[in-house]
């Protein structure tokens, strides 16, 4: 699990493709990771690479980071974890 936040959070940081396959991988992973075994490490290296992908984009990503980050919010991850994902969804908002 630390080497798959770590590639996921790696997948943030690199300059988004205008098809958002970015984060149609990422989401695809947290969708996979929430249904295994949910990782509060991994959960939060994915919140911080949609962030930093939206951020890029300024919030025009793919719907589906929008289904994640609602996932994550909603899972069960540590409140921590859960009060990010909820910030990075109101941060998208207000684009």
């Amino acid at each position: 699990p630390m080497v798959l936040a770590e590639a996921v959070y790696s997948l943030g940081l690199i300059e988004p493709d205008s098809a958002g396959r970015v984060e149609s991988v990422i989401s695809q992973l947290v969708r996979s990771q929430d249904a295994v075994r949910p990782d509060n490490n991994f959960a939060y290296a994915a919140i911080s690479a949609l962030e930093n992908i939206g951020k890029n984009r300024k919030g025009q990503v793919n719907p589906e980071v929008f289904v994640s980050l609602i996932q994550i919010a909603q899972g069960n991850y540590i409140r921590a974890v859960r009060t990010k994902a909820i910030k990075v969804l109101d941060e998208f908002r207000k684009y």
